[in-house]
């Protein structure tokens, strides 16, 4: 379940990112990092094969505050299209998609 308190604040992170005011970064296991000066948002996606269960998770992390928040949401939950939908968007910005596929069509 998404917390109340984070809906519109993933709502305002998606349309910035799809404007191109914040760029994501990825890492080796394909988590996503959206950074401050002082805090970090860390976007995840694994699965459970044992519980037969994917979820998408969400952490926030204060370095000047020491504060850290995170919840997750499986694919059974009605959020869950909410979380893919911030993963897509990050996973887009943090491979810079739009000049690949524009690189893409110039080779053909």
């Amino acid at each position: 379940m998404i917390p109340e308190a984070y809906k519109d604040f993933l709502n305002k992170i998606i349309d910035k990112t799809n404007s191109g005011d914040v760029k994501w970064e990825s890492d080796i296991d394909k988590s996503l990092f959206l950074r401050t000066k002082s805090a970090t948002i860390e976007v995840g996606h694994y699965s459970d094969d044992d519980a037969e269960l994917s979820f998408y998770y969400f952490q926030f992390y204060n370095i000047a505050t020491k504060k850290e928040a995170i919840f997750r949401v499986n694919h059974h939950e009605d959020e869950y299209k909410e979380m893919e939908k911030l993963y897509a968007v990050a996973t887009a910005s943090a491979t810079n998609i739009k000049d690949e596929l524009s690189n893409f069509l110039d080779e053909l």
